[in-house]
């Protein structure tokens, strides 16, 4: 069997939305003949432990390292202190050390993991002497993950695939001023060394061609490997939830001026109950404490999660600020639930909402209250209340292959309601959601 090197920080017993791609990949590599030997961190402090995802990676070799970054160090000094894990392999939840690391990626380069990389390329060293490894995959963030990939790539002559799950170093927004030169050296770097520059969307490769142009050769080797979700999660019984369910699945940190708008409009409709299996911020909290309509579920297991999808009424997509698309909606797509996206900002700054909207338009002057959404059990559409946000619907309309029968398709129509105006339906508009798995 062909192996293949995979570098990655984030892994299991690790959780949330950072771990599942690298994790789904190397469940299903094997199918194809290839083996993952991943070089990893050993257990950090960390907000979000899901260990039962190390199933999933039982025909992988794991390489575990230690590491000098924060999260890591935090670790340490908890288990030195006595602080156990409580019955939980990976330890308590810390939200601590993960805002330290957030503030170190302004502050250290390429990001707040630097202290990993030399114990990564010396794991990465040994490795590739036992297993001979064809490829090197190399997943960011965090870039100290790429940086460690170029080395072991220049050294041993392997090819590398540079796997951008996020075009910066700390996410979706630009880097400080201060940081954008040696960045973009580190970036021009890694491009010029890779054999292949996978991205998660179209978006995120825009952003790095901004960053980059073409100096480095990127247009040419840019491929874009969308997220998806696993079939086999999907065998799962739904979970049933109280009257007119709407669930969000995941943690919302950044969203308060779309939460403070759904709590309005959700007054309008006193059916709807507003389900949130995640983490929030604390004004976030504060907002949906204030309504009677919202059920606060708490982090829960992935797997229930996606039971939760299964048996919700309908799902609520709310995208970050600057993300072009989250892996949970692959997820949303993949229960065949009625997804209601409220994201305005998003839509607005990336521009895509634009071949989305434009299978409807917008009669002004007529009240968005006439109309209601019929699709499947929804029966009454979610007004954007104050405005500043607006809804739709994803419809399923079928499964079928592609031209090349390999990858699975997801054909869906988008319904807006806008704030304000009448929508009146045009051409059902057919998207792309990605691969399975």
């Amino acid at each position: 069997m062909n192996r293949v090197l995979v570098i990655a920080y984030y892994t299991p017993p690790l959780g949330l939305s950072g771990v599942m791609r690298v994790t789904k990949l190397c469940k299903y590599l094997p199918e194809s003949g290839w083996e993952p030997v991943i070089i990893t961190v050993k257990p950090v402090a960390y907000y979000g432990y899901e260990p039962e995802l190390l199933g999933e990676l039982n025909r992988s070799v794991i390489i575990r390292t230690e590491s000098l970054d924060v999260n890591r160090l935090i670790k340490i000094v908890r288990e030195r202190a006595g602080v156990r894990s409580g019955g939980q392999s990976a330890g308590v939840p810390v939200r601590s050390g993960s805002r330290w690391a957030r503030l170190l990626n302004f502050v250290l380069l390429p990001d707040a993991k630097a202290g990993w990389l030399p114990f990564a390329l010396q794991a990465g060293r040994q490795a590739i002497a036992v297993y001979q490894p064809r490829v090197i995959f190399a997943t960011a963030p965090p870039w100290t993950a790429l940086l460690a990939g170029v080395r072991l790539a220049r050294e041993s002559g392997l090819p590398l695939v540079a796997d951008f799950r996020d075009p910066w170093p700390a996410g979706f927004p630009e880097p400080p001023f201060y940081q954008r030169p040696l960045l973009r050296r580190m970036l021009r770097r890694i491009v010029e060394t890779a054999a292949v520059v996978l991205v998660v969307n179209p978006g995120t490769g825009e952003r790095l061609m901004r960053a980059l142009g073409d100096d480095a050769g990127l247009e040419a080797k840019l491929e874009v490997l969308e997220n998806g979700f696993d079939p086999q999660e999907l065998a799962v019984e739904p979970e049933r939830l109280e009257g007119f369910s709407l669930l969000y699945a995941g943690n919302l940190y950044e969203n308060r001026q779309e939460i403070a708008a759904l709590v309005s409009a959700l007054q309008a409709v006193p059916e709807v109950r507003l389900y949130l299996a995640g983490d929030l911020d604390p004004a976030s909290r504060g907002l949906l404490a204030s309504s009677g309509q919202a059920v606060l579920l708490g982090r829960v297991s992935h797997l229930r999660a996606v039971a939760l999808m299964k048996g919700a009424d309908a799902l609520l997509y709310l995208g970050k600020p600057q993300q072009p698309v989250g892996l949970k909606l692959y997820e949303y797509l993949g229960v065949k639930r009625p997804v209601i996206v409220w994201a305005v900002r998003m839509m607005r700054r990336h521009g895509w909402w634009r071949s989305l909207v434009r299978a409807w338009s917008v009669r002004p002057g007529q009240s968005w209250q006439q109309r209601s959404l019929r699709s499947g059990k929804i029966r009454r559409s979610l007004p954007a209340g104050t405005g500043s946000g607006w809804t739709g619907v994803f419809r399923h309309s079928g499964w079928q292959k592609s031209s090349s029968g390999s990858v699975p398709v997801n054909q869906f129509y988008l319904r807006t309601i806008f704030s304000g105006g009448k929508a009146e339906p045009g051409a059902g508009l057919k998207v792309r959601a990605g691969a399975e798995g």
